[in-house]
């Protein structure tokens, strides 16, 4: 009894060379396949990457504003100081203000200014799954 390898006349999804045997296949070999997932994962990777910069970013400055006494400061200020007020790992709302957290440091921000600053301790930061508003009265923007 011969078993026959179905010919199949796809070509490898990264270099274009022809492929036979089975015929659900995508590439020739593993390196096509890891150089094909690892091109098409970059623009993520990139994405994840300028995410955490910009809330290393905002969590410098927010931490310098505690360090010096501030806790509060006109958003253009703010953002005059790099900070990106829709770069956040938390919201809530709570008492009538937008509550937003970078990390530990909690803030409420109103469209004119931050307020409130404040660190939290680890263990009591909640998990909330609400949507922020996101806006900004700055000009210069």
């Amino acid at each position: 009894m011969s078993y026959d390898i179905k010919e199949n006349r796809n070509a490898c999804l990264e270099c274009g060379k022809e492929l036979y045997g089975r015929t659900d296949k995508k590439f020739c070999n593993a390196s096509c396949k890891n150089r094909y997932h690892n091109r098409t994962m970059e623009d993520r990777r990139k994405m994840i990457q300028r995410m955490m910069t910009d809330l290393s970013s905002n969590y410098a400055i927010l931490e310098k504003l505690l360090n010096t006494g501030i806790r509060v400061i006109n958003l253009c200020d703010a953002e005059a100081l790099g900070f990106r007020a829709s770069i956040i790992t938390g919201y809530s709302r709570t008492k009538g203000h937008n509550e937003f957290r970078c990390f530990d440091i909690r803030y409420c921000q109103s469209p004119t200014r931050i307020f409130n600053i404040k660190r939290v301790e680890l263990g009591k930061v909640k998990r909330v799954s609400q949507s922020p508003p996101l806006r900004s009265s700055c000009k210069y923007r």
